[in-house]
């Protein structure tokens, strides 16, 4: 059921959260995007992942926005996580009528959405520096959401994820 609820959560957000950014007042949109939060917070009762457990240290180091950091490291999350989820993002892909209904279609999807309200493509472009690695990574990999990823995290992959995010590097 948390499957059915995340997907169509996802269609909420590609037909509203542009939307609801671009005409903050339409109530309708906002509408739909309370219930898609809901929807999400009711789908990761299954397990978050290391997206959230990158954006943690970030927020709690350098004083993010979670839901920002969050957005900002997802493609670069999926991109390491791909061999455990590709089919399942291309099944999203199909479900949300996405024009390129693979893996990539839903990564593609993601960044131009990203793009087209305005998230940032790298975590530099939201105060965290190279720096910050060294202590951030190892709080990454203990953050009781990394038990959710859908691949065994280690230092290194949150290493290489916080300078891939930091640097832009898909």
């Amino acid at each position: 059921m948390g499957n059915g609820i995340a997907l169509e959560g996802m269609r909420l957000v590609k037909e509203w959260l542009p939307v609801a950014v671009k005409t903050g007042s339409n109530i309708d949109a906002r509408a739909y995007m309370l219930a898609a939060s809901s929807m999400g917070a009711t789908a990761f009762q299954k397990g978050l992942g290391a997206m959230h457990s990158m954006s943690h240290p970030c927020s709690s180091l350098r004083g993010t926005h979670h839901g920002l950091t969050n957005a900002v490291v997802m493609p670069y999350v999926l991109m390491h996580n791909r061999s455990a989820i590709e089919e399942k993002l291309a099944a999203s892909a199909r479900y949300m009528n996405l024009k390129n209904q693979s893996f990539t279609g839903f990564v593609d999807w993601v960044l131009q959405l990203r793009q087209d309200i305005g998230i940032p493509h790298t975590l530099k472009e939201i105060g965290v520096d190279l720096d910050m690695i060294p202590e951030a990574a190892p709080m990454a990999l203990e953050d009781p959401s990394t038990g959710g990823n859908p691949l065994p995290m280690t230092v290194g992959d949150y290493e290489k994820l916080y300078r891939d995010a930091i640097e832009g590097r898909l």
